[in-house]
């Protein structure tokens, strides 16, 4: 028969003179159970019972495992009324058409239309970006204003007398 061969050792090595023993493992301290993961394990067990000897396992009232938990009225969330739903469209479109006519004053390009959501913009059939000429137009007239008359007035104030009467409601300290 073969007789094992006999494996020269690389130099430096040394094998070692003694095997040492292996610590025990340190078994780490486990997390109290909830009482519902208790419930959960009570549960489980008295499911592997025969038939026969099941029902020895009682449940309170407001736990999931008790057979007439969910029979009991349970609370359904509010659908939101067509009402809100409405304001909330037309609130986004409004905010979606002012905020881009104010930005249209610091970048002085085409506002393009946008869908349902206010903020994706509509294309044709070409691929290319609607150009919503109303927002266009106005964030133009008033840059214009702007220009010619050096501020822009809101029901009869400068909109820099409204930013400070806001801010003086609000508590904010904005020079004055």
């Amino acid at each position: 028969m073969n007789e094992p061969q006999r494996i020269e050792p690389v130099k430096g090595h040394k094998p070692p003179k003694a095997i040492s023993d292996t610590p025990a493992a340190k078994v780490p301290k486990h997390r109290p159970r909830t009482k519902l993961q208790t419930q959960a394990s009570q549960y489980a067990y008295q499911q592997t019972l025969p038939d026969s000897e099941r029902g020895t396992v009682q449940f309170p009232k407001d736990s999931p495992f008790h057979p007439d938990y969910f029979k009991q009225e349970t609370i359904t969330a509010k659908r939101p009324k067509l009402k809100d739903k409405v304001m909330n469209a037309l609130f986004t479109r409004i905010w979606a058409f002012i905020r881009d006519v104010l930005l249209q004053w610091a970048f002085p390009f085409p506002i393009f239309k946008k869908s349902a959501d206010g903020i994706t913009p509509i294309t044709d059939d070409e691929g290319k970006k609607v150009i919503d000429w109303v927002a266009t137009a106005s964030a133009r007239v008033l840059s214009l204003v702007a220009v010619f008359w050096g501020t822009v007035e809101v029901l009869g104030l400068p909109i820099a007398e409204w930013v400070q009467r806001i801010a003086g409601a609000l508590g904010l300290p904005i020079g004055g």
